[in-house]
């Protein structure tokens, strides 16, 4: 595990090299200050523990649960990172990030897979639907009522009731699942359709 600690933390430090150059215009003062003072080193902490889960965020730093398997963890290295981030983390947001995982993907040319595909789908919507013109990432406000008050300003309140009720929906069908496990039963199609009623709507 102590190998593959030190390929995580080398991998780690290289997407927040990019991340900094990217999104440090964003950040709250807060995250702001944690992104300059990052360890590198003290970022993830090795437990094993059967009754935590493999991987949750706390405080400032990442905790894997070598409880479990963690032969492919590599590939959600550039989602830690990022979402590392991210306040209040939700169905909605984490495929935000995966957008902008996809996004540095193609500018920069790296290895990254889309590990949350589903929330992938809806995000790309919402995004070409209603923020693609917007120019603050919204993933970077700190709630949900944070961003409806942004889009309210930004583009009127019909677009952001719509982002709203996504997020909310998406939250109602992801339940309490824990976001580092593969949910191949979870089902978007109700949101997925109820946002292409939004967008032609909108150009009617």
């Amino acid at each position: 595990m102590e190998n593959k600690l030190k390929e995580i933390c080398r991998l780690s430090l290289d997407i927040f090299t990019i991340i900094k150059e990217e999104y440090s215009i964003y950040l709250s003062p807060e995250k702001g200050k944690f992104l300059a003072n990052l360890n590198i080193d003290n970022f993830y902490k090795i437990i094993n523990k059967a009754s935590l889960p493999e991987i949750f965020f706390m405080g400032d730093k990442y905790y894997l649960n070598s409880y479990y398997n963690f032969n492919n963890i590599e590939k959600l290295i550039p989602f830690l990172c990022l979402s590392s981030l991210i306040t209040n983390l939700n169905p909605l947001k984490i495929g935000l990030i995966e957008v902008e995982l996809s996004y540095l993907k193609n500018k920069y040319n790296l290895d990254i897979d889309t590990y949350f595909v589903k929330e992938l789908e809806v995000a790309n919507l919402v995004n070409e639907a209603m923020l693609i013109n917007v120019p603050y990432k919204v993933i970077f406000k700190e709630s949900d009522s944070d961003i409806f008050s942004y889009l309210t300003e930004e583009l009127g309140s019909n677009y952001a009731i719509c982002y709203n009720n996504v997020s909310l929906a998406m939250k109602k069908i992801w339940g309490n699942r824990n976001y580092f496990k593969e949910h191949k039963e979870i089902d978007y199609l109700e949101v997925i359709d109820y946002i292409y009623t939004f967008i032609i709507n909108k150009v009617k």
